[in-house]
């Protein structure tokens, strides 16, 4: 994004703001339906040992990073209702990150990236940017409501926000917004930084959480959680853009991945497996 049209998305957020919110006026993301519990990452940890997803044996470093592992399977899986969204594996320089970070961390991996396609409503025309949307998937938890900013995982975050502004999709004016999108636990909320930087950055900015499906007469359903219809958190990029987005899901039901063959050796010759025999 060059500096005219940063100016002129200043201008026009500046001529627009008596009738945009303030960013601590903007709800909580909700859940797919009003009975659903939202899904905080206490819970998650409780339901990944009891759905079989994760080793409860294991330290808590890496107990938490299979949690965090699982919940991204499922979110991923399940966001969009046709398909399964594809992990990334791609690493995207950011200079953002290079320079905030001394040179340690040059790079950002999304946990998925999928094209950006912008349709013209007169025409009916399909445009395609390969690298318009990443997705961000958050297991985190804490006593208070985690807060994402850009400087969150090393920078990670806002290098995020800078390669999608530097991406195809944000140069064609008037053609579609490049989006980062959080699928997270219901313990984490968006930082005002980092909506100021996203709307700056001409990048628009999601944001939705998981939440657990009650069980009804005493009978857990087989899929038990679901993602709720994604929250967006800076609208004005959309406006200034004249494009009305489409939304971000509600996903389909769906559940924890369970533990496949694996087994482990808590003591010697004494082996554990889960989901059958090795």
């Amino acid at each position: 994004m060059n500096f005219t049209q940063k100016l002129t998305l200043i201008l026009g957020v500046t001529t627009l703001l008596p009738f945009i919110k303030s960013p601590s006026a903007y709800a909580a993301p909700q859940c797919a339906a009003s009975n659903q519990i939202p899904l905080s990452k206490a819970r998650l940890d409780v339901l990944a040992v009891q759905k079989n997803a994760v080793d409860p044996n294991l330290i808590p470093t890496e107990f938490n990073k299979k949690v965090g592992k699982a919940f991204q399977d499922f979110a991923l899986g399940t966001i969009d209702p046709n398909r399964v969204i594809p992990e990334n594996t791609i690493r995207y320089y950011s200079k953002l990150r290079d320079e905030n970070t001394n040179g340690k961390k040059k790079n950002v991996a999304p946990d998925a990236v999928v094209p950006l396609i912008y349709k013209d409503i007169l025409t009916g025309q399909e445009k395609e940017y390969p690298e318009g949307v990443f997705y961000e998937v958050k297991a985190l938890g804490a006593a208070t409501k985690v807060s994402i900013t850009p400087r969150s995982d090393e920078w990670q975050i806002g290098g995020e926000v800078q390669v999608l502004s530097d991406s195809d999709a944000a140069k064609m004016w008037g053609n579609g917004v490049p989006a980062l999108i959080f699928l997270t636990t219901s313990d984490v909320k968006i930082s005002p930084k980092l909506r100021i930087q996203a709307t700056l950055d001409y990048v628009a900015l999601w944001h939705g959480i998981a939440c657990e499906i009650p069980t009804f007469g005493g009978n857990a359903p087989d899929n038990y959680l679901q993602l709720g219809r994604a929250d967006l958190n800076n609208p004005e990029v959309y406006v200034l853009d004249l494009t009305i987005p489409a939304p971000i899901g509600p996903g389909k039901p769906g559940k924890l991945p369970e533990l496949s063959s694996q087994c482990y050796y808590p003591l010697p010759n004494a082996q554990v497996c889960y989901g059958g025999p090795p």
